[in-house]
């Protein structure tokens, strides 16, 4: 309760002080108000003029009463009961072990199951299930009022027969124009569970693709993207998926590396969204026996086109001569090409006669000259075609050229000289004619192969001019 102070002080007498604090004092405890005046005056007109006497106080002893509240709440305790959804169980459930988590407080819970929505039973440590799919338990709790026991928790641990899951599924259906791909897939074992199901449907996922110039191809993370190109193809991964990209593959017309023949050259174009996101690349350049003509197998080699140098650079690859095709591992896409050395011949340049000098001189034949010298007898050489062999590449003229000059006569020496260009023009044109035959034979060959490559991807053939490198 709220108390108010009214003091009534002035440092002069006579002023009405004790007087006004009389009246007041009176008007408020006429209106219910309790009123303690305190006379400190030592005339003491206060306390007289209230009725009261004047006494002499030795002192004043004064306290306070403050009072203790104490509020005090009566509980009562009801019986209640909790009940739990039912829960999923495998269908060859066979027997379970309950427990329990609670607090009784000297007081009861009972505790109840239900097997797919029947009646309660009350439950005991051991439950048997009889195969049920389902289960639900409840608890009572029931107490005598004075005070009330805890449930925290409850539990099943249960056995059941293990079937295990043997599915096969057929295969994705096309993607073509759909947005999803479906599959149907069963259970050899007829479980009747789907633990282990594969999925039935998903994303539609091209990894496979077959062109020649351009096309648009999706790269994903989790799946391998094979092309397929004339004698090209190659394995793509990503970092992370990407669809809707754009990559182009084009021959091209770059010249050789030095001393290097060409089965094949290629261009492949991407962006660079394409290109950061590659995460491995494999190629794969296949050849045929016809390309290989007239080039050694094992100097195969891919090279790198270098526009900034304008040169051809050796990659490192793999060779699968008996499934004829190279493997290379790259990390971006550029213009690339696989070479080879030609095959050099044993053989010598050939063509070139000589003859042998004899070792017997011949009869001596005489000729009638405009000098009056009697003319000497000299060996003269006889042509013997048996007996000319073959040059090789390290012969020379002057192995043909005796020590000593032969000594003969005009006759003689201007049939050895036709006979010698006689067979030099022979071999001449024999050798002439060999190079025709090998460079025909050859374009006829490359010829026929790109034919039958281009028809087998349905393209038109274009007539192309092709050189022959010797």
């Amino acid at each position: 309760m709220e108390t108010s102070v009214i003091t009534f002080a002035h440092y002069k007498g006579g002023t009405g002080k004790t007087t006004s604090c009389i009246n007041i004092a009176g008007f408020l405890a006429k209106n219910d108000k309790k009123v303690l005046i305190i006379d400190l005056d030592p005339q003491g007109n206060a306390t007289s003029g209230l009725g009261i006497d004047k006494i002499e106080l030795d002192y004043v002893h004064v306290y306070r009463t403050t009072p203790i509240l104490n509020s005090e709440t009566n509980q009562s305790y009801e019986n209640g009961s909790i009940e739990t959804p039912e829960y999923n169980l495998n269908s060859e459930g066979i027997s379970g072990i309950f427990s329990k988590q609670e607090t009784l407080n000297s007081q009861q819970i009972d505790y109840y199951y239900s097997l797919d929505s029947g009646d309660y039973t009350l439950t005991t440590d051991n439950i048997t299930l009889n195969n049920a799919s389902k289960i639900k338990f409840k608890a009572d709790l029931i107490t005598d009022g004075t005070d009330t026991p805890s449930l925290t928790s409850i539990s099943l641990s249960y056995d059941y027969d293990v079937c295990d899951e043997s599915w096969s599924c057929e295969d994705w259906n096309e993607c073509t124009g759909l947005s999803t791909q479906t599959r149907t897939c069963s259970d050899a074992n007829l479980c009747g569970t789907t633990t282990t199901k594969p999925i039935e449907i998903q994303s539609c996922t091209k990894t496979f693709y077959e062109f020649n110039n351009t096309d648009t191809i999706s790269l994903y993370k989790d799946e391998t993207t094979t092309i397929n190109s004339t004698n090209l193809q190659l394995n793509l991964k990503g970092k992370e998926n990407l669809t809707g990209t754009s990559i182009t593959i084009t021959r091209t017309n770059e010249d050789n590396p030095p001393a290097k023949r060409a089965l094949t050259d290629f261009k492949i174009e991407v962006d660079d969204t394409f290109n950061n996101n590659l995460n491995t690349t494999e190629f794969k350049i296949f050849y045929t026996d016809k390309d290989l003509l007239n080039i050694d197998e094992s100097t195969l080699k891919p090279y790198y086109y270098n526009e900034t140098s304008s040169e051809w650079q050796p990659l490192t690859a793999t060779l699968h001569p008996d499934e004829n095709y190279l493997t290379i591992n790259l990390d971006h896409f550029s213009t690339y090409g696989l070479f080879g050395d030609e095959i050099k011949s044993s053989e010598g340049s050939g063509g070139k006669k000589t003859f042998t000098r004899p070792t017997t001189a011949p009869a001596p034949k005489q000729e009638t000259t405009p000098t009056p010298q009697t003319p000497t007898e000299t060996p003269t050489p006889t042509e013997t075609p048996e007996e000319f062999e073959v040059l090789t590449e390290t012969d020379t003229l002057e192995q043909l050229t005796p020590t000593q000059p032969i000594q003969t006569n005009t006759k003689v020496k201007r049939n050895v000289n036709w006979t010698l260009l006689s067979v030099i023009i022979f071999n001449i044109g024999f050798l002439a004619r060999s190079r025709m035959k090998k460079r025909d034979h050859y374009e006829r060959h490359k010829k026929d192969f790109h034919e039958q490559q281009d028809e087998h991807f349905g393209l038109e053939w274009k007539k192309e001019k092709v050189y022959y490198q010797e």
